[in-house]
């Protein structure tokens, strides 16, 4: 797998990132002209049925259509036939989730995911000229939409409501609210649209393909949420029933307003920052799926403390410790170690390259056992390539499998 780390800089120069946040993030569209060698490195048109014919998912259908109205996933046995003849009716033809089938986009969103720190996922969008897809909508989500080829008219409008959740009801809109701003997009364009600014975009005299890359942040009610999780746990105060008959009585208000109180000084008696940050990256990290890095071809190198590893390409890693001991998540998966670990595991979180000597907290042999664990389950690679079979039992077994 090929890293496209520097993909996102290079699409939004001569915007730095700081820039790019601190002026357009989640408030104002950016448009972006003449990126046509950055964009056709992550796809070019006609790769567009190889998507659809060979890349479709368990439960996920193979491409989706719509002609200015909902998306209608398309379930076939023959998706590349049914693709064909529904676009050439005038259907946009929609294929879901490349990141999860296309390595170069994998590798893409994964470079969001891990500036960001939010989940990062791609939509192919293939529409007839002329057509229209969907009706004026707004997103929960903000995206960055990679004009390919042909050319698109994007109209935006200012936000209705501020940062919509997904769910919400005003989603789709029966007309563009005005004022709104027209984008022409043409091959190499980006364009930047903050979550809740509605949208409508139509093809020009020729078919339009864009990729659609959008983000899913992460919000404050998540960690309020995981919070609220962890006091219900810990506190049965929290997990008591009201009193028969409290709902509708004259006395419910002021009923309501005693138990609020007790609750929420509870609650701020019980926050644990490093808790709730824990839990919210393993929801991070448990969306992210692990990405490829070779690691078949040096399965059996030989490693010893003089050896120098490195964090496999698009592996985030975050240590986290408790009660019940200390826990490296990444992408994938999880290794769970003895309390006195976790210095190791922030170590290895922190640094991208290192010799397993200078691992902190364990001595030789257990230095070795955590770096072979990590070489199993993809987070770590060895720097020099596989040239000789082990054949000794793999130290890993003393630690607890991840899941």
């Amino acid at each position: 797998m090929t890293s496209d780390a520097g993909g996102l800089e290079e699409l939004l120069s001569p915007l730095s990132l700081d820039e790019f946040l601190a002026l357009h993030w989640e408030c104002e569209p950016l448009h972006i002209k003449g990126k046509t060698a950055a964009i056709r490195r992550l796809i070019d048109v006609g790769e567009i049925e190889e998507l659809i014919a060979y890349h479709g998912r368990s439960g996920q259908p193979p491409f989706s259509t719509a002609s200015r109205g909902p998306v209608a996933p398309r379930h076939s046995r023959e998706p590349l036939g049914e693709a064909r003849r529904a676009h050439a009716a005038g259907e946009t033809i929609f294929v879901p989730e490349i990141h999860l089938r296309w390595p170069r986009f994998a590798a893409f969103c994964r470079a969001l995911e891990l500036r960001f720190r939010h989940p990062v996922g791609a939509t192919l969008v293939f529409g007839p000229a002329g057509a229209q897809g969907l009706t004026p909508h707004f997103d929960a989500a903000a995206v960055f939409a990679l004009q390919v080829s042909g050319r698109k008219t994007w109209h935006v409008a200012r936000p209705i409501r501020e940062l919509p959740v997904f769910g919400d009801p005003l989603t789709d809109l029966s007309a563009m609210p005005e004022p709104n701003v027209s984008y022409e997009l043409e091959p190499g364009d980006m364009l930047y649209v903050p979550m809740g600014f509605p949208h409508v975009a139509h093809s020009g005299c020729e078919p339009s393909l864009h990729v659609s890359v959008y983000v899913n942040s992460i919000r404050a009610r998540d960690v309020v949420a995981k919070v609220l999780a962890q006091a219900v746990e810990s506190d049965v105060a929290f997990r008591r029933p009201l009193v028969p008959g409290l709902l509708g009585s004259a006395g419910g208000d002021a009923a309501l307003a005693t138990i609020l109180t007790d609750l929420l000084a509870r609650l701020a008696e019980r926050i644990d920052p490093a808790a709730a940050h824990a839990a919210l990256m393993a929801d991070l990290l448990g969306q992210m799926q692990p990405l490829p890095s070779g690691r078949y071809a040096w399965e059996k190198a030989p490693i010893t403390a003089d050896t120098q590893v490195q964090r496999a390409p698009g592996v985030l890693a975050f240590a986290s410790r408790g009660a019940t001991g200390a826990v490296l998540a990444y992408p994938g998966g999880h290794t769970r170690g003895p309390i006195h670990i976790f210095e190791s595991f922030a170590f290895i979180a922190a640094t991208e390259r290192f010799r397993i000597s200078e691992l902190p907290g364990l001595d030789a042999a257990g230095q070795l056992v955590l770096v072979e664990r990590l070489l199993v389950e993809g987070v770590l690679l060895p720097d020099q390539p596989y040239d000789a079979a082990r054949a000794a039992t793999p130290l890993h077994a003393t630690l607890v499998p991840s899941v």
